[in-house]
C-alpha cells in the first residue's frame, strides 16, 4: 500500500481519536480511594460525554470519502470507553489499559499504515504491516505505564508487563482482521477480556 500525506481532516480525527488516551495519566493525579467512589466514576463519565458529544459535532467535518457509519464511528468510542469504567471499580487501571490500548494502538495503526503505507497483511488486504507493528509499539508502552502508575496496591513493572502483553497482542490481532462497521468496539472487547484475564491469572 503506497504513503500517502495525511489530510486535514485524516490529522484532525487522528488526533480525537487519541486524545482519550491522556485521560488516565490525568486520573492518576486524583488520589482516589479503590473502589472508586461513585462520584469519581460520575466525574469520568461526564468528560467522556463532553469528548464524545465534542467529536460528534466536529466528525462531519472528518468524514472520509465514501464513509457512511460515521455517526455510530464517532459514538463508538464511549461504547468501549464507560463500561470498563464501571466494571472495574476495584481495578481502575484495567479500564485505563482498555482505553489507551483503543486510543494508542488503534489510532496509531490507522495513522501510519495510512501515512507511512508499506506491505499489505496476507489475511487483510486494507491494513499493511506498518499499521500491524504500530499498534504494538504505541498501546504496549502506554497502556503498561497506565497499569503500573494506576494500580492500587502498588505492582512491579514487570507485574504490569505480565498483565498488559495479553491485552495488547489480543486486541492487535482482532484490529488487524477484517469485519464489519467500525473496529472500536471489537478492539475494546479484546482488550478488556484480555487484561482482566491475565490480571485475574497475574495478579488474583
Amino acid at each position: 500500500m503506497p504513503a500517502r500525506p495525511l489530510s486535514r481532516s485524516e490529522t484532525h480525527r487522528r488526533i480525537w481519536h487519541m486524545l482519550p488516551g491522556t485521560l488516565p495519566f490525568l486520573m492518576n493525579l486524583v488520589d482516589a480511594p479503590r473502589p472508586l467512589p461513585w462520584a469519581a466514576v460520575s466525574s469520568i463519565a461526564c468528560i467522556s460525554v463532553v469528548l464524545t458529544f465534542a467529536a460528534y459535532w466536529r466528525y462531519r467535518h472528518m468524514v472520509r470519502d465514501g464513509e457512511k457509519d460515521w455517526r455510530l464511528n464517532s459514538l463508538s468510542f464511549i461504547a468501549v470507553a464507560l463500561p470498563p469504567v464501571f466494571l472495574f471499580r476495584l481495578h481502575p487501571e484495567l479500564a485505563a489499559v482498555v482505553l489507551t490500548i483503543v486510543a494508542f494502538g488503534d489510532g496509531s495503526a490507522t495513522l501510519f499504515g495510512l501515512w507511512l503505507g508499506g506491505q499489505r497483511l496476507p489475511w487483510n488486504s486494507t491494513k499493511t504491516w506498518t499499521g500491524f507493528l504500530c499498534f504494538f509499539l504505541f498501546a504496549f508502552p502506554a497502556a503498561t505505564l497506565a497499569y503500573w502508575a494506576i494500580a492500587v496496591p502498588s505492582v512491579s513493572f514487570g507485574i504490569a508487563v505480565l498483565c498488559v502483553l495479553p491485552a495488547v497482542v489480543v486486541a492487535q490481532a482482532i484490529e488487524s482482521l477484517a469485519g464489519p462497521g467500525t473496529d472500536n468496539f471489537r478492539v475494546g472487547i479484546a482488550a478488556m477480556v484480555g487484561v482482566w484475564l491475565a490480571h485475574t491469572i497475574v495478579v488474583g
